[in-house]
């Protein structure tokens, strides 16, 4: 199968704070090793604005272009994360400016696996 464009994925997700972040990795495993080819994050407060702890919310991600062959016996793996040491500054779960916040808060967070999905641009 060839995968060719932007790959998308919605998530729909819950938090114990009134805000926090959420990475999603997508990578392709193969019998030789796993190759990691996308990744993207977003905080609650910036896609919704103000957030009620504990209430379901859609988050949607987009990913740079990309083209690959998805051939038999391989397949990809999607990992949902609220922290990423090598990519991002970890996200203190509070609102308002980073560079305000004078420290961090433990989050709770939920992924409703049955209401979230990854959308592949197959070529056909």
């Amino acid at each position: 199968m060839m995968l060719r464009g932007r790959m998308r994925a919605v998530l729909t997700v819950s938090s114990s704070c009134p805000d926090t972040a959420f990475v999603v990795r997508i990578s392709l495993e193969k019998p030789e090793g796993d190759y990691h080819l996308r990744h993207d994050i977003t905080s609650l407060s910036y896609q919704l604005g103000n957030y009620s702890p504990h209430t379901p919310a859609e988050l949607h991600f987009i990913f740079d272009e990309y083209a690959f062959l998805l051939r038999a016996g391989e397949r990809l793996r999607i990992d949902i994360t609220s922290a990423d040491d090598n990519s991002y500054v970890n996200h203190t779960n509070r609102t308002g400016p980073y560079a305000a916040q004078t420290g961090a808060d433990l989050a709770v967070n939920t992924v409703y696996l049955d209401q979230s999905r990854l959308i592949l641009p197959v070529e056909n």
